[in-house]
């Protein structure tokens, strides 16, 4: 039955994002502030992922799997993943977090 609801898609684009230095997020910051980062960044990517007709795979850790031109077809899924990605790096630099230095919150960035 699995197989039966299989649909090929001949063009897609799968795109990565995370936050740059996560690992020392986690280590210098409450777990709770660490949680409120990412649902505040997750919840700004949601938005936009349905502004941009994308669809959002999965969260693992700091990671957020989108794609493009599936499951709904994209005549150029690429340009939507490209367009998304500077749209949510922009997003990112609005938000910020404790680096650790005892200074005070830099915008976050991501790759």
């Amino acid at each position: 039955k699995a197989l039966a609801m299989t649909k090929v898609h001949s063009n897609v684009t799968i795109m990565f994002a995370s936050v740059v230095n996560f690992p020392q997020y986690v280590r210098e910051d409450k777990p709770m502030s660490v949680i409120m980062l990412l649902n505040l960044l997750f919840s700004v990517y949601d938005k936009m992922v349905k502004l941009h007709r994308a669809y959002k795979v999965e969260t693992v850790g700091d990671v957020y799997m989108i794609a493009t031109g599936a499951p709904s077809s994209a005549e150029h899924p690429e340009r939507i993943a490209a367009e998304l990605s500077l749209c949510m790096t922009q997003a990112a630099r609005f938000i910020t977090a404790d680096t650790g230095d005892g200074g005070e919150e830099q915008p976050i960035k991501i790759r």
